[in-house]
Protein backbone atom coordinates (compact mmCIF):
# COMPACT_ATOMS: atom_id res chain seq x y z
CA UNK A 1 0.00 0.00 0.00
CA UNK A 2 3.04 2.56 -0.54
CA UNK A 3 6.47 2.83 0.10
CA UNK A 4 6.10 5.25 2.65
CA UNK A 5 8.70 3.50 5.01
CA UNK A 6 11.40 3.41 2.24
CA UNK A 7 13.89 6.92 1.29
CA UNK A 8 17.02 7.26 -0.97
CA UNK A 9 17.87 3.65 -2.89
CA UNK A 10 15.45 1.89 -0.97
CA UNK A 11 12.82 3.76 -2.44
CA UNK A 12 13.98 3.89 -5.86
CA UNK A 13 14.37 -0.11 -5.65
CA UNK A 14 10.80 -0.44 -4.62
CA UNK A 15 9.55 1.83 -8.16
CA UNK A 16 12.47 -0.37 -10.15
CA UNK A 17 10.33 -3.29 -9.56
CA UNK A 18 6.37 -2.13 -9.52
CA UNK A 19 5.49 -0.78 -12.33
CA UNK A 20 1.83 0.34 -12.21
CA UNK A 21 -0.48 0.79 -15.27
CA UNK A 22 0.29 4.11 -17.25
CA UNK A 23 3.76 4.79 -15.20
CA UNK A 24 5.53 6.18 -18.36
CA UNK A 25 2.91 8.90 -18.79
CA UNK A 26 2.37 10.41 -15.05
CA UNK A 27 1.37 13.62 -16.00
CA UNK A 28 -1.69 12.22 -17.51
CA UNK A 29 -4.06 13.65 -14.97
CA UNK A 30 -7.31 11.61 -16.30
CA UNK A 31 -6.51 7.82 -14.68
CA UNK A 32 -4.25 5.11 -15.58
CA UNK A 33 -1.19 7.71 -15.25
CA UNK A 34 0.92 5.28 -12.80
CA UNK A 35 -0.83 7.31 -9.75
CA UNK A 36 -4.45 6.08 -9.85
CA UNK A 37 -5.69 3.55 -12.18
CA UNK A 38 -7.42 0.65 -12.00
CA UNK A 39 -6.91 -3.20 -12.85
CA UNK A 40 -9.25 -5.85 -14.13
CA UNK A 41 -8.65 -9.53 -12.62
CA UNK A 42 -11.00 -11.38 -14.17
CA UNK A 43 -14.56 -10.89 -14.95
CA UNK A 44 -15.66 -10.99 -11.54
CA UNK A 45 -12.53 -8.55 -9.73
CA UNK A 46 -11.53 -4.75 -10.53
CA UNK A 47 -9.28 -2.88 -8.35
CA UNK A 48 -9.01 0.57 -7.80
CA UNK A 49 -6.02 2.49 -6.97
CA UNK A 50 -6.33 5.79 -5.36
CA UNK A 51 -3.51 7.96 -4.87
CA UNK A 52 -3.95 10.12 -1.56
CA UNK A 53 -1.07 11.80 -1.63
CA UNK A 54 1.32 13.11 1.38
CA UNK A 55 1.60 15.37 3.96
CA UNK A 56 4.95 17.43 2.61
CA UNK A 57 5.13 19.20 6.01
CA UNK A 58 5.39 15.95 7.16
CA UNK A 59 7.61 14.16 4.80
CA UNK A 60 10.21 17.28 5.73
CA UNK A 61 10.23 16.98 8.95
CA UNK A 62 11.51 13.71 8.39
CA UNK A 63 14.45 14.39 6.46
CA UNK A 64 12.64 11.99 3.46
CA UNK A 65 14.69 12.45 0.12
CA UNK A 66 13.11 14.68 -2.03
CA UNK A 67 11.47 11.93 -4.55
CA UNK A 68 9.39 10.75 -1.60
CA UNK A 69 8.50 14.73 -0.42
CA UNK A 70 7.26 15.83 -4.09
CA UNK A 71 4.19 12.87 -3.92
CA UNK A 72 1.48 14.93 -3.48
CA UNK A 73 -1.28 14.22 -6.43
CA UNK A 74 -1.61 16.65 -8.92
CA UNK A 75 -4.79 15.31 -10.01
CA UNK A 76 -6.44 16.18 -6.22
CA UNK A 77 -8.13 14.30 -3.94
CA UNK A 78 -11.05 17.10 -3.34
CA UNK A 79 -14.56 16.50 -4.41
CA UNK A 80 -14.83 16.76 -7.84
CA UNK A 81 -10.95 16.65 -8.21
CA UNK A 82 -9.99 15.22 -11.43
CA UNK A 83 -8.99 11.78 -9.32
CA UNK A 84 -12.41 11.89 -7.66
CA UNK A 85 -14.18 12.25 -10.79
CA UNK A 86 -11.67 9.40 -12.63
CA UNK A 87 -12.70 7.04 -9.62
CA UNK A 88 -16.67 7.69 -10.09
CA UNK A 89 -16.70 7.11 -13.42
CA UNK A 90 -14.71 4.18 -13.35
CA UNK A 91 -16.17 2.67 -10.66
CA UNK A 92 -19.99 3.58 -12.00
CA UNK A 93 -18.41 1.92 -15.43
CA UNK A 94 -17.32 -1.01 -14.26
CA UNK A 95 -18.98 -4.04 -14.44
CA UNK A 96 -17.01 -6.35 -12.17
CA UNK A 97 -19.16 -7.94 -9.43
CA UNK A 98 -16.09 -6.87 -6.92
CA UNK A 99 -14.78 -3.57 -7.17
CA UNK A 100 -11.84 -3.29 -4.69
CA UNK A 101 -10.89 0.13 -4.32
CA UNK A 102 -7.17 0.39 -2.56
CA UNK A 103 -4.93 3.41 -1.15
CA UNK A 104 -2.49 3.55 1.68
CA UNK A 105 -4.12 6.12 4.28
CA UNK A 106 -7.25 4.79 6.18
CA UNK A 107 -10.10 6.55 6.27
CA UNK A 108 -11.45 5.30 9.29
CA UNK A 109 -9.20 3.29 12.20
CA UNK A 110 -9.33 3.82 16.32
CA UNK A 111 -5.56 3.41 15.95
CA UNK A 112 -4.08 5.92 18.78
CA UNK A 113 -0.56 5.50 16.42
CA UNK A 114 -2.36 7.91 13.57
CA UNK A 115 -2.63 11.62 14.54
CA UNK A 116 -6.19 11.56 12.94
CA UNK A 117 -9.25 9.62 12.97
CA UNK A 118 -8.76 8.12 9.47
CA UNK A 119 -7.60 10.46 6.38
CA UNK A 120 -11.00 12.11 6.17
CA UNK A 121 -10.07 13.50 2.83
CA UNK A 122 -10.14 10.49 1.49
CA UNK A 123 -13.83 9.67 2.73
CA UNK A 124 -15.05 9.86 -0.44
CA UNK A 125 -18.55 8.28 -1.74
CA UNK A 126 -17.51 4.67 -2.66
CA UNK A 127 -20.31 2.59 -1.81
CA UNK A 128 -22.77 5.07 -3.47
CA UNK A 129 -20.53 4.80 -6.83
CA UNK A 130 -20.77 0.44 -6.57
CA UNK A 131 -17.72 -0.28 -4.70
CA UNK A 132 -17.58 -3.60 -3.08
CA UNK A 133 -14.64 -2.67 -0.39
CA UNK A 134 -12.23 -0.72 0.69
CA UNK A 135 -8.53 -1.35 1.46
CA UNK A 136 -5.41 0.48 3.03
CA UNK A 137 -2.73 0.44 4.87
CA UNK A 138 0.04 3.12 6.65
CA UNK A 139 -1.41 1.80 10.35
CA UNK A 140 0.84 -1.41 11.25
CA UNK A 141 -2.59 -3.10 12.70
CA UNK A 142 -5.28 -5.15 11.27
CA UNK A 143 -8.56 -3.28 11.50
CA UNK A 144 -12.12 -4.37 9.93
CA UNK A 145 -15.07 -2.07 9.98
CA UNK A 146 -17.99 -1.26 8.12
CA UNK A 147 -18.84 2.23 7.68
CA UNK A 148 -22.72 2.66 5.89
CA UNK A 149 -22.93 -0.66 4.83
CA UNK A 150 -19.06 -0.81 2.98
CA UNK A 151 -16.53 -2.68 4.31
CA UNK A 152 -13.35 -1.06 5.10
CA UNK A 153 -10.05 -3.46 5.85
CA UNK A 154 -6.64 -1.73 7.38
CA UNK A 155 -3.63 -4.32 6.19
CA UNK A 156 -1.94 -4.76 9.29
CA UNK A 157 0.24 -7.50 7.41
CA UNK A 158 3.01 -4.99 6.48
CA UNK A 159 5.58 -2.80 7.57
CA UNK A 160 7.48 -2.77 10.99
CA UNK A 161 6.31 -4.79 13.91
CA UNK A 162 3.25 -2.79 15.20
CA UNK A 163 3.37 -0.52 17.50
CA UNK A 164 -0.63 1.09 17.43
CA UNK A 165 -2.84 0.89 20.10
CA UNK A 166 -6.22 1.56 19.60
CA UNK A 167 -8.09 4.19 21.42
CA UNK A 168 -11.93 4.46 23.07
CA UNK A 169 -14.15 4.38 21.84
CA UNK A 170 -13.38 2.97 18.44
CA UNK A 171 -14.27 4.68 15.52
CA UNK A 172 -17.32 4.36 13.89
CA UNK A 173 -17.89 0.76 12.35
CA UNK A 174 -14.85 -0.82 13.82
CA UNK A 175 -15.74 -4.43 14.21
CA UNK A 176 -12.31 -6.27 14.57
CA UNK A 177 -8.96 -4.76 15.91
CA UNK A 178 -5.59 -6.55 16.59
Amino acid sequence: FGPNHRTGSAFSAHIANFHPPGWDTPDNLDGNNGRYYSVRLSDNVEIFCLNPGWNTSMAEQQNLDEQYVETLEPGGIVPDSRQWLWCKQALQASTATWKIVFFHYPPYTSSSSNRMPGYYAMRWPFKEWGASAVLSGHIHAYERLTVDGLLYMIGGWSGAVSNSQFSTPYSIGSQVRY
